[in-house]
């Protein structure tokens, strides 16, 4: 499946992301809901991958830190029942 996208996680889209996003000024933040445990699931590393590429292009804040929180709430995770 990853094979399918290689071409979203190069140079040109990260070169890319970085010039839409450099007048990001606020920090945000990104909850992606998986099950780990679901098999059927077929894009949920995928997408937390994807989330992560991008916060990588983001602009840094004060402490060097991505403005793009990425926050992986699995469904199986006991601390992460609250947000479902």
């Amino acid at each position: 499946m990853e094979q399918e996208y290689a071409e979203l996680f190069n140079d040109d889209v990260k070169n890319a992301l970085q010039d839409a996003l450099k007048d990001m000024k606020n920090n945000v933040d990104v909850y992606v809901f998986i099950d780990s445990k679901d098999e059927n699931c077929q894009y949920c590393d995928l997408t937390v991958k994807f989330m992560n590429f991008i916060a990588d292009a983001c602009p840094k804040n004060e402490q060097g830190k991505s403005k793009l929180n990425v926050h992986v709430a699995d469904r199986q995770d006991e601390n992460a029942k609250s947000l479902f």
